[in-house]
């Protein structure tokens, strides 16, 4: 039997790892996403494969963010803890998504050599 000490380490442990691994998988998609093909113009690549990657990514996406609202309210000691969870939950979906866009753009430039400003 864990004591209430170890039961949290061990839960934020889990809560941490699912965060970190579930962000980095997000993020991986989403290069490979940009790699495949550009879904803003359509003209390089493959855009529906790049939009199947794009919906296999919220997966890991979800599983982030909602880890990293358990790792907050086991990490908080307040009464108000659950809104703390679901606050950080909220930030680090958000905070995902728009990285998740710009890691995508970055994968078409790096996949299809464009430079973004219309110059080829």
């Amino acid at each position: 039997m864990l004591s209430k000490s170890r039961s949290h380490q061990l839960w934020l442990a889990i809560a941490g790892a699912t965060f970190v691994i579930g962000a980095a998988l997000a993020i991986y998609i989403s290069f490979q996403a940009g790699c495949t093909g550009d879904l803003k113009s359509g003209v390089y690549g493959n855009p529906l494969r790049a939009l199947e990657l794009e919906k296999l990514a919220i997966v890991p996406h979800i599983a982030s963010a909602v880890a990293g609202g358990i790792a907050v309210a086991v990490l908080s000691w307040s009464k108000n803890r659950a809104a703390h969870a679901v606050g950080f939950a909220i930030l680090a979906f958000g905070c995902l998504w728009i990285l998740e866009f710009q890691v995508e753009v970055y994968g078409v430039q790096a996949c299809f050599g464009s430079t973004g400003n219309g110059m080829g």
